[in-house]
C-alpha cells in the first residue's frame, strides 16, 4: 500500500451558523448527528445542544434554537405550540411507544401488570419525568379508575442510560421487569409490548417530526429546505444506532459514516444543483483539475463533464463542448475550491505550522524525541521542509501527537495544516479528510509473531487471536484477509498501535499485525 502524507482543508469562507436541539436518546442522537453532518457538508456551522424533552419544544418555539429533528407525535406541546413552531412533518414514521417486557415474561397485556405486581417488584422502570410517555404512564397509576388503575405499582423515572441498565441486568437473571419502551430501538429483539386494549398508548404507529422556529425560511432558506427535505427509514437509523452500540464509538463519526454510504438519499435531501463530485485541487499550483464530474440534480445525475472537456448527458448519448471551456480555466463554483489560499493563509497567519506526527515518540525511524527531546525521523524531516518552503524557518513549526483513529478529525477540524505519518491512501479518506498530494513511502502489512510460537505461514494463525489497531485500514484488512481465504480469526482491537504491540508482548494475542515500517520499529 502506499502510505502518503495529505494537508488539511477548510473553508474559506465565514459559514453560517445553525443551532439545533436534541434529547438524549438513542434515536435522537442518530438523527440530529446525521442532520449536523450534512449541513456541515453544505458548508454550516452546526451547534448542537442535548436539553431535557421539555425545553426541546420551548426552546424552538421560544426562537433561542433553528429547530430539532426529535419532535415525536402526537405530543401535547405540539398542540400547546403549534402556532409559535413550523411542523415540517415526519422525518421518521411508523415509530412506536408504549410499556414493554421482556419476551420470556408470561403476560401479554397491560391489564394483567395489577395482578403480577409481586413478580415485577411494584415497579415500572421510566424515563424522564417530563416526557409524554411518562405522563401518560403516571396518569394510569395516580387516577383510581383510569384506564387500568395500575395502583400496586410505582413509575421509576430516570433517562434511558438507567433504564437500559436496570433491563440488562433483569434479563441477565430472568427476572420480570416493566418499561416505558420505544422503537426503534435495539433492545426489541428481546423484548415485547404488552398489548394496550384502552388505547393508553394511542395503539397505533406514530411518527416524528421536524420542527423548525419562526422565520428560518427567511433567514436560512438552504437549511429550512434540507430540514424539510429530511426522511429517511426505520433501517437506516437502526444502522446508526448499532454503530454507536459499538466500543468507543463515536455518534458524529457513526453518522459520517452512515452519510458517505447514503449520498444518493442525502442528495435528495440538499437538492442542490448543481452537486460536483471528483474535482481535485492542486494546492502547488492552485489549478481545478477535473478528471470526472458528476453533475446532480434533484438527486438526479444530469450529466457528466469528463476530463477532455466534454459534456455527456445523462444517458451518455450525446457529446457535446462545454461552453468552449479551456482545460486551464476555473470553473466557477457556488463554493470555492478549498485548500490551497486557505491553508497557506492560516499559516502565515499564525507563522507556523502545525503538522500531525504519530503519538508514540519513543520507536526511532519515522517520528520520535532525541535525548535533548527534540523532534527528528523521516516524518518529521518533511514536516519542517514544508516550514522551510512556506515560512523559510525549519523551527517555525509546531508538532501535534496523533494516534490513529485521531488522524481524519484533527485535519477536518483544522487542528493541524498537513498531517505526515503512516496514513494509507484510500478514496473514502481523501473524500472526508482532505487531499492526499504525493506517496511518500511504499508499505504492506505483515504479522508478528513469537519465535517460539511455531507459526511461520500465515494459514496457521486460523482460529487465532490478533492484535490490531482500532480504526485503520490494518483492522480493516485483517478480517477480509481471513475470510477469503476461509479462515477465522479473534481480533483483539486496541485504541493505538503501542497499546496493541504492548498486549502483543504480554500474551493477550498470538499475533499483533500493522505496517511492516511499523512492526519494524517495535523489534529491539
Amino acid at each position: 500500500m502506499g502510505l502518503t502524507y495529505i494537508f488539511g482543508i477548510n473553508p474559506i469562507y465565514a459559514a453560517d451558523k445553525v443551532d439545533l436541539v436534541y434529547s438524549e436518546w438513542s434515536t435522537n442522537i442518530a438523527s440530529i448527528n446525521v442532520i449536523r453532518v450534512v449541513l456541515e457538508t453544505m458548508g454550516y456551522d452546526v451547534n448542537l445542544f442535548p436539553v431535557d424533552p421539555e425545553t426541546l419544544w420551548r426552546a424552538v418555539a421560544e426562537g433561542n434554537v433553528d429547530g430539532m429533528v426529535s419532535g415525536w407525535v402526537p405530543h401535547r406541546l405540539l398542540t400547546e405550540l403549534r402556532t409559535q413552531v413550523n411542523d415540517l412533518g415526519p422525518n421518521l414514521e411508523n415509530v412506536r411507544v408504549g410499556l414493554v417486557v421482556p419476551k420470556y415474561v408470561t403476560i401479554d397485556s397491560i391489564a394483567e401488570l395489577n395482578s403480577h405486581a409481586d413478580k415485577f417488584g411494584g415497579r415500572i422502570i421510566g424515563i424522564e419525568t417530563d416526557t409524554d410517555l411518562m405522563k401518560k404512564t403516571n396518569r394510569t397509576i395516580l387516577e383510581k379508575d383510569y384506564k387500568y388503575n395500575l395502583d400496586k405499582f410505582t413509575l421509576m423515572a430516570g433517562n434511558e442510560k438507567i433504564m437500559i441498565n436496570i433491563l440488562e441486568a433483569a434479563i441477565n437473571n430472568n427476572q420480570w421487569v416493566v418499561i416505558t419502551g420505544w422503537t426503534p430501538h435495539l433492545k426489541f429483539s428481546q423484548l415485547k409490548y404488552l398489548h394496550d386494549p384502552e388505547n393508553l398508548y394511542a395503539g397505533s404507529l406514530e411518527q416524528v417530526n421536524t420542527i423548525v422556529r419562526k422565520g428560518l425560511q427567511e433567514d436560512l432558506p438552504e437549511v429550512y429546505k434540507i430540514l424539510d427535505n429530511f426522511y429517511w427509514t426505520i433501517a437506516d437509523m437502526e444502522q446508526v444506532m448499532l454503530w454507536n452500540q459499538e466500543p468507543n464509538a463515536d455518534p458524529y463519526q457513526s453518522a459520517k459514516r452512515w452519510v458517505q454510504e447514503n449520498q444518493d438519499k442525502v442528495r435528495k435531501w440538499t437538492e442542490k444543483v448543481p452537486v460536483i463530485q471528483s474535482a481535485t485541487y492542486n494546492m502547488d499550483t492552485g489549478e481545478l483539475h477535473i478528471p470526472v464530474i458528476d453533475v446532480f440534480s434533484e438527486g438526479q445525475r444530469i450529466s457528466t463533464i469528463s476530463s477532455d472537456m466534454q459534456l455527456r448527458s445523462g444517458s451518455l448519448d450525446m457529446v457535446t463542448p462545454l461552453f468552449e471551456l479551456e482545460r486551464d480555466q476555473i470553473i466557477p463554483l457556488s463554493t470555492l475550491p478549498i485548500g490551497y489560499g486557505s491553508v497557506l493563509k492560516r499559516i502565515f497567519e499564525r507563522a507556523k505550522l502545525t503538522c500531525g506526527v504519530r503519538k508514540n515518540l519513543s520507536l526511532r525511524g519515522f517520528a520520535y524525541l532525541d535525548e535533548k527531546d527534540h523532534y527528528e525521523g523521516f516524518d518529521v524531516a518533511l514536516c519542517r521542509a514544508v516550514a522551510v518552503a512556506v515560512l523559510n524557518d525549519p523551527e517555525a513549526i509546531e508538532f501535534v501527537p496523533l494516534v490513529s483513529k485521531q488522524r481524519g478529525e484533527a485535519l477536518r477540524s483544522v487542528q493541524v495544516d498537513m498531517l505526515s505519518r503512516n496514513t494509507a491512501w484510500t478514496t473514502s479518506r481523501e473524500a472526508q479528510w482532505g487531499d492526499f498530494t504525493w506517496i511518500m513511502f511504499y508499505d504492506g502489512q505483515g504479522f508478528m509473531v513469537k519465535e517460539n510460537s511455531g507459526i511461520a505461514h500465515f494459514e496457521q494463525l486460523n482460529g487465532e487471536s490478533v492484535c490490531v489497531t482500532r480504526g485503520t485500514t490494518t483492522e480493516l484488512n485483517l478480517k477480509n484477509a481471513f475470510t477469503q481465504r476461509g479462515l477465522a480469526v479473534m481480533p483483539i482491537v486496541m485504541e493505538n498501535t503501542q497499546v496493541a504491540y504492548e498486549a502483543y508482548k504480554n500474551g493477550k494475542c498470538t499475533a499483533f499485525t500493522s505496517n511492516k515500517s511499523q512492526l519494524g520499529t517495535c523489534i529491539k
